[in-house]
């Protein structure tokens, strides 16, 4: 079994759209100035697992894969640590995404759907509290904001 189909309980596509990518290989995409849909989330928040087989779903549709990038590394979430290591990999994420911080870093959500072209963010897709909410109605409204995104 691959990672997604473990950790997603929601996912049931054994085809799935996604390839999990380390930050060196992320970064690399960035710099080449790849196009690209980037899935910045993990199985460790709920509101993911809530809509992983959605985000699957549109990028089987659209024939698309979608790029995922947790923001868990070594058991560490790099966007709440003091760790320099990791909270200077949030900082050049958080530049590559054109995220603008002064002095405090800004908590980039999860699950978040990035639309990349050429190395640029184009369109960003954030969801809060869906676990809990996911109606029907609030369902096909992400499914075509992912949609409009992913097709852009």
């Amino acid at each position: 079994m691959d990672y997604y189909n473990e950790k997603y309980e929601h996912l049931k596509d054994k085809k799935h759209r996604f390839i999990k990518l380390s930050w060196a290989s992320l970064k690399e995409m960035f710099i080449d100035k790849k196009s690209f849909i980037l899935y910045f989330g993990g199985s460790f928040c709920r509101n993911c697992q809530a809509v992983i087989g959605l985000i699957n779903d549109v990028a089987c549709s659209l024939n698309t894969n979608i790029y995922n990038f947790s923001p868990i590394i070594d058991k560490i979430d790099i966007r709440k640590t003091e760790l320099c290591e990791y909270k200077e990999i949030y900082r050049e994420l958080l530049q590559f995404l054109e995220i603008e911080s002064k002095d405090e870093l800004p908590l980039l959500k999860v699950p978040t759907v990035i639309n990349i072209k050429c190395g640029k963010p184009i369109k960003m897709i954030t969801r809060e509290y869906l676990y809990e909410n996911m109606t029907e109605e609030i369902k096909k409204e992400y499914v075509w904001q992912l949609s409009e995104l992913i097709s852009m």
